[in-house]
C-alpha cells in the first residue's frame, strides 16, 4: 500500500470514529460518560494498533487488542441499542477483510454481526423475537461492508501484481534489446573476421612471397606471383566491398519479424495476459524504420499496461500498397483527457522523419488503438541506397 492509498484509509477511519463518537454523545445524555469512555478505549487502541504499532494478524498481540476492541463495540451497542454502534464493528471488519484470509476475516464478519444482535438484545432487556427482528435484515450490511473491503484488498493485490509484471516487462525489453546488440556485434565482428580479415592477410602474404623471390633473383617466378597477387588482391576488394555494402545495409535486428514476436512472447509470459498478432513478412527496411517499428510495440505494451490496465493485446503488421502498417489494439481504456507522454512524442518525431503516421483512437473494445504506418521504402532507406551507390562507385575506382 502506498503512502496515499494509507493515509486515505487512515482519514476515512478518523472521521468515522469521530463521527460515531459525536452522535452517541449528542443522543445519550444520561450515559454521556460511559459511551465516550468506551469509545475513548476503541480509540486508543485502533491508534495504538493501526498507527503506532502496525502489528501482523500473524501475532497473538494482534488478536488480544482486536479483542479488547470488540469488546469495546459490544459496550458501546449494549448502551446505546441503535444503529450508531455498528459504526465501530464496521471498522473492525472491514480492516480484517482487508489485511486476512477469509478463513479469518469471514468469522469475524459473522462475530461482528452476533456482537450487534447481542448488544441490541442485552440493551432491550431480551424482548421476543418479534420486537427486534429488524436486526435480521441488517447481516446484509455487514455482507456488504465485507465485500467491498474484500474487493479493494483483492484490486490492491492486482495492481501490485500488475506495477511488478511492469517491471518484470521493463527489464526483460531491456535484456532483450542488449541481447538483439550483443548479436548484432557478435555477428559483424565475425563478418569483419572471415571477410576482410581473410582477405587481406592472404594479399599480405603474397607480397611479402613475391619480396622474397625478388631477393633471391628468381623474377620469372616474382612476376608469375605478383600477377596472381594482383588477381587476388582485386577479388579481396570485390570481397571487401561487398562486406562493406551488407554490413552499411544490415538492419538493425538480426530477424526483426522474431524480435517483435519475441517481444510479445515475453510480455505474455512475464504479465499472463493474452496476446494475439499476424505478422506478415517485410521487405528490407532501413535501421531507422525497423526501430521505430520495435520501439511502437514496445511502447503501446507499456502504456496499455500500465495505464491502460489492458489484459488483452492484438497485433497486425503488414504492408498494403506499398505502406507499411502496424496495428495494436487492447482491451483496457483510453482516458478522456489523453495527451502524448515522451514515449509517443518520441514515436511520432521518429514517424515524421520517415514520412509516416501516428494515430491513437478508441477501439471498439474500448481500448486504446495504437495506429503506426509510413512507406515501405522510406526516405531514409532511399538515402541509404544512394550512399550505397557513391561507395560502390568509390572502390571500383
Amino acid at each position: 500500500m502506498n503512502n496515499r492509498q494509507s493515509n486515505a484509509i487512515h482519514l476515512m477511519l478518523l472521521l468515522s470514529l469521530i463521527l460515531g463518537g459525536f452522535i452517541l454523545y449528542q443522543t445519550n445524555e444520561t450515559r454521556q460518560l460511559l459511551l465516550m469512555a468506551l469509545v475513548l478505549s476503541f480509540s486508543l487502541i485502533q491508534f495504538f494498533r493501526y498507527w503506532l504499532w502496525d502489528i501482523s494478524y500473524k501475532k497473538w498481540t494482534f488478536y488480544v487488542l482486536l479483542g479488547l476492541q470488540w469488546l469495546a463495540a459490544f459496550g458501546i451497542q449494549m448502551v446505546d441499542g441503535s444503529f450508531v454502534p455498528q459504526i465501530f464493528f464496521f471498522i473492525l471488519l472491514a480492516e480484517l477483510a482487508y489485511k486476512t484470509p477469509r478463513s479469518i476475516s469471514v468469522p469475524f464478519t459473522l462475530l461482528c454481526y452476533g456482537g450487534f444482535v447481542a448488544g441490541t438484545a442485552v440493551n432491550q432487556g431480551f424482548p421476543p423475537f418479534e420486537e427486534i427482528s429488524y436486526v435480521v435484515p441488517r447481516f446484509l450490511e455487514y455482507a456488504l461492508f465485507f465485500g467491498f473491503a474484500f474487493i479493494s484488498k483483492q484490486a490492491f493485490e492486482q495492481q501490485e501484481k500488475l506495477a511488478k509484471a511492469y517491471e518484470r516487462l521493463y527489464d526483460s525489453m531491456q535484456e532483450l534489446e542488449e541481447k538483439t546488440l550483443i548479436q548484432e556485434r557478435i555477428r559483424i565482428s565475425q563478418e569483419i573476421h572471415d571477410t576482410i580479415g581473410h582477405t587481406l592477410t592472404t594479399s599480405l602474404i603474397s607480397v611479402q612471397t613475391v619480396k622474397q623471390l625478388l631477393t633471391k633473383g628468381y623474377y620469372d617466378k616474382a612476376g608469375n606471383q605478383l600477377e596472381h597477387s594482383r588477381d587476388h588482391i582485386r577479388e579481396s576488394i570485390e570481397k571487401v566491398r561487398h562486406a562493406s555494402h551488407t554490413l552499411y545495409e544490415q538492419q538493425s535486428f538480426i530477424d526483426l519479424k522474431q524480435s517483435l514476436i519475441a517481444l510479445l512472447e515475453d510480455t505474455k509470459t512475464q504479465t499472463h495476459i493474452t496476446v494475439k498478432k499476424s505478422i506478415e513478412d517485410l521487405p528490407p527496411l532501413s535501421k531507422m524504420a525497423e526501430l521505430t517499428l520495435y520501439r511502437a510495440l514496445q511502447e503501446g505494451i507499456t502504456n496499455g499496461l500500465r495505464h491502460g490496465k489492458s489484459t488483452c493485446f492484438s497485433y497486425h503488421l503488414y504492408v498494403k500498397d506499398d505502406i507499411l502498417h502496424a496495428h495494436l489494439i487492447d482491451n483496457g481504456h483510453l482516458p478522456q483527457d489523453f495527451n502524448l507522454g515522451f514515449g509517443l512524442s518520441s514515436l511520432r518525431q521518429r514517424l515524421r522523419f520517415l514520412e509516416g503516421k501516428l494515430h491513437i483512437s478508441q477501439a471498439e473494445t474500448g481500448g486504446c488503438h495504437l495506429h503506426v504506418s509510413f512507406p515501405a521504402r522510406s526516405r531514409h532507406t532511399k538515402e541509404g541506397e544512394y550512399r550505397n551507390e557513391e561507395n560502390k562507385r568509390f572502390i571500383s575506382r
